[in-house]
């Protein structure tokens, strides 16, 4: 399988996010990205993708400005809301910032991995010791509802 390699991950405004929202953003592009189909191809009247949402070649500074913004405030929402429960998993379970942006992608949009999926969240919660903690960050994360991507007519990615 090729290892993916998200465009303008070296980007110092990319790089000025924290682990968690910089792993969620980038979770969506290789969730969501057509594999060898660029922009060109993409915005060509009658084009339908084989996959993904979003042309490969586009990256972290193709997000339309309001959208990018919404991504930091959710990111920096879910892990305030489920501090404790992250910190648990990061102090105990070897669990990472990084794993946890992932997760948060997958798990909200349901795609078949995520944090009750994880072996390191197989623990029950310090906060509640009848819930397991991937089972309690997975309602958390479902609250937030799905978000699809979608390259709009101006270039620029876009999240519903």
């Amino acid at each position: 399988m090729p290892i993916f390699h998200m465009q303008d991950s070296e980007a110092p405004a990319y790089n000025a996010l924290d682990t968690f929202t910089r792993s969620y953003i980038e979770a969506i592009f290789w969730t969501d990205n057509g594999p060898g189909t660029t922009t060109e191809e993409w915005q060509r009247e009658g084009f339908e993708p084989r996959e993904g949402s979003i042309p490969a070649d586009v990256g972290f500074l193709d997000f339309d400005p309001d959208t990018l913004a919404d991504i930091v405030k959710e990111c920096a929402q879910f892990q305030t809301e489920n501090a404790a429960r992250l910190n648990q998993a990061y102090e105990e379970n070897g669990y990472t910032e990084s794993q946890a942006g992932i997760d948060f992608w997958l798990t909200r949009n349901h795609h078949g991995a995520g944090f009750w999926d994880r072996d390191a969240l197989d623990w029950f919660s310090a906060e509640d010791n009848s819930a397991k903690l991937g089972d309690l960050l997975t309602d958390a994360a479902h609250a937030y509802g799905e978000s699809d991507s979608y390259l709009g007519d101006d270039g620029k990615v876009y999240l519903t």
